[in-house]
């Protein structure tokens, strides 16, 4: 039997069931193909004894990825995450970027070497962050908005970096391009252009042409295959080789003309069919991409690597949450924005082990691969419970910070407009779409406060004369500052149980009689419910069990036209919830 299937198999099969461990113990199934890859490879138990037979393979899942990364980049995302995200972005990835550099120099790496590694370190890992803030329901708040903001300007920059970086892979630019047009034509007519220029003129020569090729070609390309799936399917992937093969005749990065396909198709109408034809074959390729990584990891470097990985720790838990929370605090974020930020991008991303992998040329002589793919594992495993944990340590860490929101002042007095002696009855922690259709119920009838540390969520509000706070709930001051003389009601959807524990107490220490003062909260579990209420609440609110209870009575009825109605008045309520959501 063919070797290179034997060893796609043993890859495949160890794949899998190491991603099965990683997912039952709460670890990204990235790790889990890492850890394949070392048991497999030469470095333990030798099923697989040349990683390279591989590479090649792997190399198309790498192709694939930018190629995805690409179409799923729509360029309208850069406008959403908004100016101050972009510029936290930059701000972040330069600096980290710089102080890493500069310590990997003090170390004895070239500048290019201290590059890919201070860019290693200042790029955090989308797929790790983003799956578990959208698993802990924390994608839509504040710091979960800046975090996906930064996210997408990292994935950006690091696809340029990729590109570019390639090209300085040896160390030297001299002669760059030799192969090129503009390398042929200096060659043939005696002309020595200096590397930095010949980059520049591959580089434009190179957009001129994939952009020429996606307006003329591609396009028709295009028309000509949507009627058949199994044929849009093939031109795609002939799409994304032919900008690659483009890519690697102007000595660029595969990977660029790959992630240039995806960028060009990201705004076409038929975007989706091809992303979802396309995605199951770039998650085989990456399931044997980041296998063959583990792969080549080698023990024997692993002591004279020691240096390296304490490097890597050291930047990525301390030097970059360290540079994203001030760099925050100087956009004057509250203390727990800016702490929960900066430790939620604590960690090296996948992209890291991509640059590295694709810069091997620029390590020939120092290997940093084992290093580069160990920090990851121990970071991205330490993610996984630092945002699980993350008010718990934000908790630990507040009084320590506390004095910088008084040095740096926070945004919260912008979007303020309690009117003097305003004495509200209704008291709304979190703006949600629940809550928002709570708001729109009561405006202008009772006299009602809404409170969420998220700007963007009440200015919609405050623009209409609703008396708004932005703050976090968590401040003490906030309590001293409303007045509760004709409270009745107070409303909490603050996704976090802890929160929502603190503000019964606070409620409760205010007024202990539940008759006069009603305290309702969600909670995520019935635990945390039980828990809800012996601390003082009223009412309870958990999705499961209230959807739990309303199917059993529904299913009882035994009447379709009941069920019917029913349906009726939801789908009215869900557009009126997409009213609102759109408004806000």
């Amino acid at each position: 039997m063919d070797q290179t299937l034997i060893n796609l198999g043993l890859m495949i099969i160890f794949g899998a069931g190491a991603a099965l461990l990683a997912q039952r113990f709460g670890q990204p199934m990235l790790l889990g193909y890492v850890l394949a890859g070392l048991l497999i490879g030469p470095s333990v138990l030798g099923l697989v004894p040349d990683a390279n037979a591989v590479v090649f393979i792997a190399d198309i899942g790498l192709i694939l990825l930018l190629f995805i990364i690409g179409l799923e980049l729509d360029l309208s995302k850069i406008k959403d995450v908004g100016k101050i995200s972009v510029a936290l972005g930059l701000i972040q990835v330069v600096v980290v970027t710089i102080i890493s550099m500069l310590l990997a120099l003090v170390l004895g790496f070239s500048i290019v070497q201290g590059i890919y590694l201070g860019l290693v370190i200042s790029f955090s890992s989308t797929l790790v962050v983003v799956k578990m803030l959208t698993d802990l329901k924390e994608i839509d708040t504040l710091h979960g908005e800046l975090v996906l903001g930064i996210l997408i300007i990292q994935d950006i920059l690091a696809v340029i970096g990729l590109s570019l970086l390639g090209t300085l892979g040896t160390g030297s630019t001299e002669g760059h391009g030799a192969g090129t047009f503009f390398g042929i034509l200096s060659s043939t007519v005696d002309l020595h252009l200096p590397g930095a220029v010949m980059l520049l003129a591959n580089l434009a020569f190179f957009g001129l042409v994939a952009f020429l090729f996606s307006k003329y070609v591609m396009q028709r390309l295009f028309k000509a295959a949507l009627g058949s799936a199994e044929l849009l399917f093939v031109v795609t992937l002939a799409v994304v080789f032919i900008l690659s093969y483009l890519a690697g005749f102007f000595e660029f990065s595969l990977a660029m003309g790959a992630f240039l396909a995806g960028i060009a198709l990201s705004s076409a109408t038929y975007s989706h069919d091809i992303l979802g034809r396309v995605k199951p074959l770039k998650d085989f390729f990456l399931i044997l991409f980041f296998v063959s990584l583990g792969m080549q990891i080698a023990f024997g470097n692993f002591v004279n690597q020691l240096l390296l990985i304490a490097l890597i720790l050291t930047g990525t838990l301390v030097i970059k949450p360290v540079v994203t929370f001030f760099t925050l605090k100087a956009f004057k974020y509250n203390n727990r924005t800016a702490f929960l930020v900066s430790i939620h991008l604590a960690q090296v991303g996948e992209f890291g082990m991509v640059l590295i992998t694709s810069g091997a040329a620029a390590f020939a002589s120092n290997p940093v691969l084992t290093g580069v793919i160990i920090t990851t594992i121990i970071t991205m495993t330490l993610t996984a419970y630092v945002i699980k944990y993350d008010e718990e340590l934000y908790m630990f860490a507040k009084p320590f910070i506390a004095p910088l929101d008084h040095i740096f002042g926070t945004r919260e007095e912008e979007h303020r407009n309690v009117p003097d002696k305003y004495r509200p009855e209704i008291v709304i922690i979190g703006v949600n779409p629940m809550t928002a259709e709570t708001i729109e119920t009561l405006a202008g009838k009772r006299k009602i406060l809404v409170i969420d540390y998220n700007p963007s969520k009440i200015v919609t509000y405050k623009e209409r004369g609703i008396p708004v706070i932005c703050t976090d709930a968590a401040h003490a001051e906030l309590y001293d500052e409303i007045d509760w003389t004709n409270v009745k009601t107070l409303v909490s959807v603050v996704h976090e149980p802890l929160r929502n524990q603190y503000i019964i107490k606070r409620a409760r220490d205010i007024e202990h009689d539940p008759k006069k003062l009603a305290v309702i909260v969600t909670a995520p579990t019935e635990e945390w419910g039980r828990k809800h209420y012996r601390a003082g609440a009223t009412l309870v609110l958990i999705p499961d069990v209230m959807g739990r209870r309303m199917l059993s009575e529904l299913v009882a009825l035994d009447d379709p036209a009941s069920i019917r109605n029913v349906g009726r008045v939801y789908y009215e309520e869900l557009h009126k919830n997409f009213v609102f959501i759109r408004e806000l």
